[in-house]
């Protein structure tokens, strides 16, 4: 296992040689590094706020600290493995996880799930829940699984810019993908298995645009403007 100093450790596959007694190991570039044999709890996002990344081995570490960057901060998390989440210490009708500011979100394909226990018992609580008028939330290539448990598997609320690509929503107990007071487009967007439905588009400020994608899930607009194309 190794990692730069002062973040999380990886698990690096290396060549053994025998005779010289001696592991070596390919990197990608020259750092100062740690180094472990001993197993490590190991890297499942990275925080990119300007120039400065840092690996997060808790994904609600990093979405926290990716909201605290200062205004202004360009802000990119990627996704390194998948990862379960619990609502613990959840606000009702909030997130496990918040997205509250302007970010990209790097989804590299990898699978968010609502674990189990999720909630304790409080059935108001969504697997990721963007509020942000900060600016332009985009989120690329990532799955979200309800798993069942959560109400909303993305909740986007009061958001005034945010964008879908290859994002797919499933399993919840409500719906997959809530708009309420908020413009998104979606690309290549896909549900199934949320009990109430794939989309709802909420209230008349809310505005919903979807270019391309599949939708298992019945799509439902009480107000607003939603557009589908393709």
């Amino acid at each position: 296992y190794l990692g730069e100093d002062g973040v999380a450790l990886e698990a690096y596959e290396g060549t053994y040689d025998a005779e010289a007694q001696s592991v070596t190991v390919d990197l990608a570039h020259f750092s100062p590094y740690g180094i472990s044999a001993n197993e490590q709890e190991t890297a499942v996002a990275s925080v990119t706020i300007g120039n400065e990344t840092k690996n997060y081995t808790d994904l609600k570490t990093a979405i926290a600290a990716a909201n605290n960057a200062d205004s202004g901060s360009v802000v990119t998390v990627e996704l390194l493995a998948d990862v379960s989440v619990d609502a613990t210490g959840a606000n009702n009708n909030n997130g496990a996880l918040n997205i509250t500011r302007a970010m990209t979100i790097n989804g590299n394909n990898f699978t968010i799930t609502a674990a189990t226990p999720f909630n304790n018992g409080d059935n108001n609580v969504h697997l990721l829940n963007i509020m942000s008028n900060d600016g332009k939330v985009v989120i690329n290539d990532l799955n979200l699984d309800g798993n069942n448990v959560a109400r909303n598997t993305l909740n986007v609320y009061n958001s005034s810019d945010v964008t879908l690509n290859n994002v797919d929503v499933q399993n919840a107990t409500n719906q997959g993908l809530v708009v309420n007071g908020s413009t998104v487009v979606a690309n290549e967007l896909t549900s199934a298995g949320n009990k109430n439905g794939g989309v709802y588009v909420d209230n008349d400020s809310a505005a919903f645009t979807m270019n391309s994608g599949e939708l298992q899930d019945n799509l439902v607009a009480e107000g607003g403007a939603t557009t589908i194309n393709g």
